[in-house]
Parts: C-alpha cells; structure tokens; sequence
C-alpha cells in the first residue's frame, strides 16, 4: 500500500515558545490538521503517517513510503502495530539522538530503523542513552560503532538502566532460535550441557556474538559461514559466551599479535578450520599462553628466526597451546634426547634447529600424542626398518653401525611420519615395500644387515597414499608387463612415489582414462586385501571408499 500525502499551504499553528523547533514541524502539523489522500483500502491514522512523513523527510532518499521496497516492510508493520502509543515527540527524540549517536551517517539511521523500528518506542533518557553507555564500556568505542553496524538489535539490549521484559532464560532462547538458527532439539541439549548460559544476561551473550562476527568478517567468511561457526562455538565453548569482550576477549587478540605474529584474519581461519583453536580466547594469559609461547619460541628459535616460525606452528595446529607446559617440555626433552644439541668447544651451543624444533615446526600434532603409547613404539619401529639398534628402551636412545647414518636426520626428513598410525598405516606400507623387493626385512621388522635393498626406505616414502598411489600404480604395471610379456623391474621409487599420474602414464605408455578405469576398478579390491590382515588384529573397519 503506498501513502501518497497531500500537502497544503495553510500555516501552521503557532507553537509553545518553550517546544523544540524541529525542521519537519510543518509536515507534521498540515498532516494533522488537514485531509490526506490514502489508498481506497481504507484510512491510515493521521499519526502514523505523520511517523512515515517525518522518516521520509528525514531520509528523503530511503523510500520509506515505497511499499515495495522491502527494508521497510517490518518497519511498516511495526508501525501498524504500536502507532496508538507513540507520539510524534517520541519518534523525534529518537532521530535526533541517532544523529547525536551516529553523526553523519544517515546510512546507519535508516538500517536501524528497518533492522530494529522498536528503538523507536524507545524512551532515549531512561532507555537507549543507559544501554549505548553501557555497551560502549563493554565494547570500546572502535568496536561499539562495528557491532552496531553489523547487529541493530544491540542498542535494544534488555537489563541496563531498566527493567527488562522478559526473562534472561527467554531472551536468550528467542536469541539463539531467531538470530542463531537453533531447533529446539538443539537448545534442550544446550541447556542440559550448560544450563548456566541461559542465567546469563542477554547483552553479555550478544556482545560476544558480536565480537566473533568482527573477527570472523577478517576471514572473508560469508554471513552464512559466520553464523555457522558461531553457533558451534557456542555449543562447543559455551562458556566463551560468558566473557568479557573488553577485558577477556579483546586482550587475547592483542597479546597473540604481540607475541605470535598471529593476525585477526590468521585467527579466524583457525577459527573456522582447525579443532580447538577457539582455546586461544579463552586460555589465562598468565597461566597459559604466556609461559608456552615463550618456551616454544626458545625452541623453534634455535638455528632460525623463531617468530615467523612460531607463527606458522599456531596457525596449523593451534591445540598446541591446548597442552600443560610440563607435557610440551617432555616431548622436546625426549626428541633431545635422540637428537642432543652441539656443543662448541667452549661450552656454547652450536646454532642448530634440532629435531625437537623440526617436529615442532612441521607435525606439531606430535607434541600432543602419548610418549609411551604412542611415539616411543613409532621410534623403536623405525629405528628397526632403517638398520638401527635402541639400547635404551625409556629414553629410546639408538646406535648404529653406520656413522652416516643419522636417525634424526631420517626423521627430520620427514616429521609428520610421527603422525601416521603405526598398524594402520606405518607398518602396511613397510610390508608393502619389503613383499614387493624394495627392502628386506626379517620377521622382526628388523632390516636384515646384509640385504642388498635400492635404498633405504625413508620418511616421504612412507607418507603418500598406500591405497591411492602406490599400490595401483604398482599393480597397473604389473598387469602391463604381463599381457607385453616384458621383464618385471622394480618401478623406480621416484616415479612410483613422486610422479604425477600425468607424468606415470606418459612413462608407462597409458592414457589418463585407462588408468583411471583402472584405479576405479582395483582400488576397492586392493584396500580390502591390504587392510584385512589390520582388521584381524585391530579390529579396524575396512574403509572401501
């Protein structure tokens, strides 16, 4: 329905010499004293379409009176609702502590008013000046203007300066259902999980919400991501929501800035991609991330740079900072230990990464796996298959007869072998390369010390793909050279470990389609081959997708 106002020249009755002079007074004062056309569906009270002439005058450009602008629709309807309890001096005094609020910037007004038209019943003394104050000292001024930019509602924040409508339970369940996107089903489970997060009051959670929104906006995330991530947060960490944004929150961003070189934008995606990162505004700095980071910047520190390095570490594994110092400093203890520092003559160390630091920098996953379950086994098991003796089973220390061979050198190759499961994925991979003749191995996983094997089989070539590479390609030339009845040598390690499936078929003298009918084929079969001897001792399903 459109308002099409009729104006006259009648002159406006004189007004108290002690009322405010508002440019719009004509406006208002002909609307209600004089016939205004209306659509034939029936007539509008004078008071509403003086609020809408008012608007419109103000933001002439807004189309306030356009009903087929949508923006305005709830405004409009809010409208429809309320206009026997408003007043024109109310409205008024809302605009004009807009322009007090948000000067020169008439954009920000009109999304106010289409996004949250209930600030306009608002009383500005005993209602919007107590919240704007107290979000201000919850926010900041920078952050304040930011949040009300991205979530109107905040300046309708229940519980400052007044008594609120609903309960704080309410408010928040109505918060997390129409802003958040929460079922029901989901909120039961919540308040099960942390009943203690619908005692809060709205505001605390809102300014939370609002604070993850900025952050996350730093990612390039859509809306539709944001929201996403936030509602897990909140039912992950849900007592993040409980936190002060300017003595909590705020604080942690600028303390990993400072320390780790970690942006606003490296945070989000961490955020957004990697499991526990949402610990790093929530840990104690005093307690927690201080006393890591300087331990782990000492260790990525030796031979390099340490910041950039640090840098890298938190952003691909942020649970890093998740670990107790004591369980951080025995895993570097314990890489020490098979890889010792070196010394100079006069007692200095020599600059050197060390494989503490390696790991560190490359798998930083390890730090946060079981020594004597997990990692001790790992070490033992390759110092076997790379020909080397450990003669102390608690430390894991190692000899061999070969002073060229290093075994902290093997393994800095190639860290994020530590990461791989040694059942699942480790020893298949070993028995694949030992059945096939390209090492030999006792019973024992012992390299047997006479075995005339091409190489030794290092770190890289355990990390690619058993079921995706190695076995298919292994297989597609064995069943070549049978149908060719060419001779059968071993495919050499670089091409069946490193080369592309363009550059493996153009060797092979086979086309990307035949090999990928192939692979189609096979590599069902051959996982459930290899992974059936795994499943008679682990248990482990059989993956054949």
């Amino acid at each position: 329905m459109a308002f099409h106002v009729a104006t006259t020249k009648s002159r406006c009755p004189r007004q108290d010499s002690n009322s405010r002079q508002h440019p719009f007074t004509l406006t208002f004062m002909a609307l209600l004293t004089e016939e205004v056309a209306v659509e034939p569906k029936g007539r509008v009270n004078k008071v509403f379409r003086a609020i809408t002439a008012i608007v419109q005058d103000k933001y002439p450009d807004a189309g306030v009176n356009d009903t087929s602008m949508q923006e305005w629709a709830r405004f409009r309807s809010y409208l429809y609702r309320t206009y026997k309890r408003l007043s024109i001096h109310q409205v008024q005094s809302v605009l004009d502590y807009l322009d007090e609020l948000f000067p020169n910037d008439p954009e920000l007004h009109v999304s106010i008013l289409q996004a949250s038209p209930r600030i306009i019943g608002r009383p500005v003394d005993s209602f919007l000046r107590p919240t704007v104050t107290f979000l201000r000292g919850l926010y900041g001024n920078d952050l304040f203007y930011k949040a009300i930019r991205r979530n109107q509602d905040l300046l309708l924040t229940h519980g400052v300066g007044y008594k609120a409508e609903t309960s704080s339970a309410e408010s928040i369940q109505s918060f997390l259902q129409e802003q958040m996107g929460f079922s029901a089903t989901a909120i039961t489970k919540l308040k099960r999980k942390e009943p203690l997060i619908f005692q809060r009051p709205l505001y605390t959670l809102n300014s939370v919400v609002a604070f993850l929104d900025d952050l996350l906006q730093h990612g390039n995330y859509t809306d539709y991501e944001i929201r996403n991530t936030t509602a897990k947060l909140i039912t992950k960490h849900p007592r993040m929501f409980a936190l002060s944004v300017p003595f909590k929150l705020q604080p942690q961003l600028e303390f990993l800035e400072a320390h780790c070189n970690l942006q606003p934008s490296d945070i989000a995606k961490a955020i957004v991609t990697k499991s526990g990162a949402a610990n790093l505004l929530i840990l104690s700095i005093e307690e927690n991330l201080k006393p890591s980071i300087e331990y782990l910047s000492k260790v990525v520190a030796r031979g390099s740079d340490g910041n950039g390095d640090l840098k890298h570490c938190l952003s691909t594994y942020p649970g890093t900072l998740n670990l107790a110092l004591p369980n951080i400093k025995s895993k570097v203890e314990f890489f020490d230990s098979i890889d010792p520092p070196r010394i100079n003559h006069d007692g200095s160390r020599i600059p050197s990464q060390g494989l503490a630091a390696r790991v560190l920098l490359r798998a930083p996953a390890v730090y946060s796996m079981s020594l004597s379950d997990n990692l001790i086994p790992k070490i033992k098991f390759l110092a076997g298959v790379w020909g080397m003796k450990v003669y102390d089973a608690a430390s894991c220390a190692l000899e061999t007869d070969d002073p060229d061979r290093s075994f902290a050198l093997l393994l800095g190759e190639s860290p994020t072998i530590l990461s791989l499961s040694l059942e699942c994925n480790i020893q298949p991979t070993y028995k694949f390369y030992n059945s096939t003749g390209y090492i030999e191995l006792d019973d024992n996983w012992k390299l047997k010390p006479k075995a005339e094997s091409v190489r030794l089989i290092r770190g890289r070539e355990i990390g690619v793909s058993l079921f995706n590479r190695l076995l298919p390609r292994w297989h597609f030339v064995r069943s070549k050279q049978v149908s060719d009845q060419m001779p059968s040598p071993l495919i050499p390690l670089d091409i069946l470990v490193g080369a592309t499936d363009a550059a493996f078929c153009s060797i092979y003298n086979a086309t990307d389609e035949e090999y990928d009918e192939f692979k189609a084929e096979a590599i069902p079969r051959l996982k459930f081959s290899s992974q059936f001897d795994t499943w008679l001792k682990t248990g482990r399903p059989i993956e054949l997708e």
